[in-house]
């Protein structure tokens, strides 16, 4: 966990504030086993899924350099998508650790849409089911929550950073 910071509504203020006018997104490679799997996992299952987390954390950061973008990273908590694999059953759940999580500023030079597709690319690679996406302020005050194939999910009007913690890390 060295290099990262927990994201409370202070810290969060901290590191999104600079960003809210240049926009950014925010996402993670770490998936739970039941995410994965879509029922409860063996021992030995959450044991190879954190080995594969460790993994695609070396991994998306790579991703997010060979991109042309830099990164702040954090952790938070956020909610995932579970399908049981029986049934098809949808349901959400929070997970129950702390995740590491990469806040990526627009960078200059670059593209709000380079950004958003990065967000695309990097959702497909690590089976996210969604990013968040924070336009620049310039062209428009809200955020969403954007799948990894482009489309809103969500979207959230006239949103702040105080905002943030509360839709988007769930601790």
């Amino acid at each position: 966990m060295s290099g990262y910071q927990l994201v409370t509504e202070a810290g969060l203020g901290r590191i999104l504030g600079k960003y809210f006018d240049i926009g950014f997104i925010i996402i993670s490679a770490e998936r739970s086993c039941e995410a994965e799997k879509g029922q409860k996992c063996s021992e030995a299952e959450e044991l190879e899924q954190q080995q594969l987390n460790k993994t695609n954390e070396r991994r998306i950061r790579d991703d997010i350099r060979q991109a042309g973008f830099g990164f702040v990273p954090s952790h938070g908590g956020f909610r995932e998508l579970v399908v049981d694999p029986e049934t098809g059953e949808q349901t959400f759940q929070d997970n129950p650790n702390p995740e590491p999580s990469f806040v990526i500023p627009l960078k200059p030079g670059k593209k709000i849409k380079d950004l958003q597709e990065l967000g695309m690319m990097l959702s497909q690679k690590y089976n996210q089911d969604s990013f968040l996406f924070k336009p620049p302020a310039s062209e428009d005050n809200r955020a969403y929550f954007v799948d990894r194939t482009g489309n809103v999910e969500m979207s959230f009007n006239n949103v702040t950073v105080a905002d943030m913690s509360q839709m988007y890390f769930t601790y």
